[in-house]
């Protein structure tokens, strides 16, 4: 089972701290370097990338979360991403301990994934 806890403090996001902007920031970029960050210094190195293609922000941190990660000479094909709420519940449950680390773009992407999850 994932531990979510491992992904809400990585991500170092708040509800109260997102943006309601459609369009991507450099905050949105620059917000998920510190979770890449955090994934490598802890040993984690089979990863996935949770979003959802239809919202602007997730793509902005795709793109930051990626770079971070190539910058820091990550294997770019130990990454799996994940494109919206059913990819990532059945990626999940398919998963059956192969990843180390899940970066969700979004606290409600997290809390609404871990919720099912849990009802299971």
């Amino acid at each position: 089972m994932v531990d979510f806890r491992v992904s809400v403090e990585a991500s170092g996001t708040s509800a109260s701290t997102q943006t309601n902007s459609d369009e991507p920031s450099w905050t949105n970029l620059a917000r998920v370097r510190p979770a890449a960050e955090h994934f490598l210094r802890t040993g984690r190195r089979r990863l996935a990338f949770a979003g959802c293609d239809d919202m602007p922000n997730h793509e902005a941190r795709w793109v930051g979360f990626f770079s971070a990660l190539q910058a820091a000479g990550h294997p770019l094909d130990c990454i799996v991403r994940w494109h919206s709420f059913d990819e990532v519940v059945r990626g999940i449950r398919a998963d059956r301990g192969k990843l180390d680390g899940i970066f969700f773009a979004a606290d409600w992407l997290t809390i609404d994934v871990r919720n099912l999850l849990r009802r299971e």
